[in-house]
């Protein structure tokens, strides 16, 4: 009954944890509106250049999902090519890996002072801000407080369910991955893929990640490198179903955000397997006894190397999804650029409507 009920309240807080994290993307994504509009405005020819795009645009709104479905809304409405589209793609990956830095200061404590305990409170002056002010800015920023809070709440919530490295729950979890199976690194993988598919993020995944070696459930870290290398394809599910209607373009950027992704976590998969024993050690004399920022830094070498690699080979790859996915012949009707689920992100629909115009 004792685990039972340590389940339920884990689940708890991956769903605070989970709608905290689409809370502070929207929030982000409203206050930030006008500066994502401006960086769309500065896409060019050069592949360097929108790869830095879209590392800010991610940055500010801290979801590579909702950066991908904006570039395919964006390519769909004929307002960026697939090449600059797919520049902007390949930045974005790197733009989300800077909020699994932040769930790593989850339970780190001196003294008796946790600084995730402070986030926490952050989502009370967000609700302190609705109730006790009609000021439209502040209003505007109260979503994103209360988003950002609700992370570190729902991170604390699950750590609290699960308990230290020696509590029942933690123990009965932490068997699941010590079966021999469970070191098969491509098996790993295909789960980073499922599990981010479901719940459709891959910061939100890795901040699971990270509360499972947090609390000892996940012992050995490298573990986690394969499950983050598959949240990074299992988070381009978004992406493919925003583009199930679009044109050929739209389409071409959600197989695009796929195929390298694919390739990304193949090459590291391969690599990490070959060198595993160095590669653990090199992280682990770099934060010993903090596996979470491990996790963390390796999430973000592992996003910049890849991405920088494939940037240089943009050309080939744009032809290659470009070849795959055919145009269709030219309706003759008008076409209209508004769809009602890009709606959801007020800057793409904001374009699209200035392309009617």
């Amino acid at each position: 009954m004792e685990i039972l009920m340590n389940i339920l309240l884990m689940l708890g807080g991956v769903a605070v944890f989970m709608f905290g994290m689409k809370q502070m993307s929207s929030g982000l994504e409203k206050s930030a509106g006008s500066g994502i509009r401006n960086l769309f405005k500065k896409f060019n020819k050069n592949r360097i250049f929108n790869y830095g795009i879209g590392i800010g645009a991610t940055a500010l709104v801290q979801s590579s999902s909702a950066t991908s479905i904006m570039t395919v809304g964006l390519a769909h409405a004929n307002i960026v090519t697939v090449k600059q589209g797919a520049g902007f793609i390949l930045g974005a990956k790197v733009g989300s890996t800077l909020t699994a830095f932040l769930f790593a200061l989850s339970g780190i404590s001196k003294g008796g002072f946790n600084i995730s305990y402070v986030f926490s409170a952050i989502a009370f002056v967000g609700v302190f801000i609705i109730f006790a002010t009609s000021n439209e800015t502040l209003i505007k920023i109260a979503p994103l407080l209360i988003g950002f809070g609700m992370l570190f709440i729902g991170m604390e919530v699950m750590e609290t369910a699960i308990g230290g490295a020696d509590s029942t729950l933690s123990i009965e979890l932490s068997k699941v991955f010590k079966y021999d199976i469970m070191h098969n690194p491509f098996l790993l993988v295909v789960l980073g893929i499922i599990f981010t598919s479901i719940i459709q993020s891959s910061a939100a995944a890795a901040g699971v990640f990270i509360a499972f070696l947090a609390t000892g459930v996940i012992s050995s870290v490298d573990q986690t490198f394969f499950l983050v290398m598959g949240a990074n394809i299992g988070t381009c599910s978004d992406g493919i179903m925003a583009s199930l209607t679009t044109n050929a373009n739209g389409k071409r950027i959600a197989l695009f955000h796929l195929i390298t992704s694919i390739i990304g976590a193949v090459s590291f998969t391969i690599i990490l397997v070959l060198f595993r024993t160095p590669i653990i050690n090199m992280f682990e004399s770099l934060f010993p006894g903090k596996p979470q920022f491990s996790l963390a830094t390796f999430n973000l070498i592992y996003n910049t190397i890849y991405t920088l690699v494939l940037l240089a080979f943009i050309d080939p790859l744009v032809n290659l999804v470009t070849k795959l996915v055919k145009d269709k012949q030219a309706k003759l009707e008008e076409v209209s650029y508004i769809e009602e689920r890009f709606l959801k992100t007020p800057a793409v629909a904001i374009e699209q409507a200035l392309r009617i115009v």
